[in-house]
C-alpha cells in the first residue's frame, strides 16, 4: 500500500521534471507507513520541481518533508490534512502563500519556509500549539499575525530580511522564546517589552535603523549574543554592559558612534570580562584590529 503511493507520489513529481530520477535523497519507512520524504534538488534548473503533488496528502503517516532549493510556487491547498507532520522544510523556492488549513497542524514542531515570495503569514497561526522553530526570513513579509503570541512553544522565530518593522506586542507572551532573528527589516525602534522575553540568549539586530535601545533590554539576564552591527547607533547605554551578566558575543561595526562613546568605552572594556567577543575579537585585541577605533 504505501509503497503504491509513494510510487504515485514519484510519479507526480517525475512529471513536472526533465528528467526520469527523482528521488536525490529518499524516503523512510516507519512501521511500514510512508514517515519521511525528502527532496533535495540537484543544481540543475531541470532537476527542481515546481509543484507539492496533490497525492502527497494521502500521505497521512507522514512526520517529515523536506522539500527545500527547488522552485516550487505553491502548497496545496488540503496540506493541513497531513496532521502528523512534524518536520516542514520548504526553504529556497518560489511559494507565495501558505494555505490556511496548515493552521491545523498541531503536531508540527518545526517550520522552515525562508527565502520564498511570502507576503503574508497564516491569519491565524493559534493552533500550531507544537511549533518550536519558526523561519519565516528573507520574504516580503511587512508583518505578523497577533496570534504568534500563543506559540507558548516557540524557542526560535527567525524573520529576517523582510520589511517588517514592527512586532506585534503579543510575541511578549512568548516566554520561552531563546532566539530572534530579527535582522535587515526597516526596524527603527524597538518596543518597551522586549524586556519580557526573559530567556532571550540571542537577539540579533542587524542592518536595521535603530538610533536607540530601551533600558528593558537589561531585563534579558539569559542573553547571551547582541548584534546591532549597521544600525544608527551613535551611543550604546552605559548600563547595557553592567546589567547583561551573561553576555559573550556583541557586534557594534556598522554604527556612527561618537567619540565621547568611544573614550567611555574604552573604559569600560577594562571592567568587561575577558571572555566576551566584541565584534569576533577578544578584549586584548579589539582596539589593535577594529575599525571603530
Amino acid at each position: 500500500m504505501e509503497q503504491d503511493l509513494l510510487s504515485n507520489i514519484e510519479k507526480q513529481i517525475n512529471h513536472t521534471l526533465h528528467s526520469s530520477r527523482f528521488w536525490s535523497s529518499g524516503y523512510s519507512i516507519r512501521n511500514n507507513r510512508l514517515n519521511g520524504l525528502y527532496l533535495r534538488s540537484e543544481n540543475s534548473e531541470n532537476r527542481k520541481i515546481k509543484k507539492i503533488p496533490d497525492i502527497i496528502v494521502e500521505a497521512i503517516y507522514l512526520e517529515t518533508i523536506s522539500f527545500g532549493i527547488n522552485l516550487i510556487e505553491t502548497i496545496p491547498e488540503n496540506f493541513g490534512q497531513l496532521q502528523r507532520l512534524r518536520y516542514c522544510f520548504l526553504g529556497n523556492n518560489l511559494i507565495e502563500y501558505i494555505p490556511q488549513s496548515m493552521s491545523e497542524m498541531s503536531n508540527l514542531e518545526v517550520l522552515e519556509i525562508q527565502n520564498n515570495r511570502l507576503n503574508s503569514f497564516l491569519d491565524d497561526c493559534s493552533n500550531l500549539i507544537s511549533l518550536r522553530d519558526l523561519s519565516l526570513g528573507n520574504n516580503l513579509l511587512t508583518n505578523l499575525p497577533p496570534s504568534i503570541g500563543q506559540l507558548e512553544n516557540l524557542v526560535s522565530l527567525r524573520i529576517p530580511y523582510n520589511t517588517i518593522n514592527e512586532l506585534p506586542s503579543e510575541i511578549s507572551n512568548l516566554k520561552n522564546l531563546s532566539r530572534l532573528r530579527y535582522g535587515s527589516n526597516m526596524v527603527e525602534k524597538l518596543p518597551e517589552w522586549i524586556g519580557d522575553l526573559k530567556n532571550l540568549n540571542e537577539l540579533m539586530l542587524h542592518d536595521n535603523k535603530l538610533k536607540s535601545l530601551p533600558e528593558s533590554i537589561t531585563q534579558l539576564k539569559q542573553l547571551q549574543i547582541l548584534d546591532l552591527r549597521n544600525n544608527n547607533l551613535s551611543e550604546i547605554p552605559i548600563w547595557l554592559f553592567s546589567e547583561l551578566d551573561s553576555l559573550k558575543e556583541i557586534y557594534l561595526s556598522g554604527n556612527p558612534l561618537s567619540t565621547s562613546f568611544k573614550q567611555k568605552f574604552k573604559t569600560i572594556t577594562k571592567l568587561m570580562p575577558e571572555n566576551i567577543l566584541i565584534d569576533g575579537y577578544d578584549i586584548s585585541s579589539y582596539f589593535r584590529k577594529s575599525n571603530l577605533f
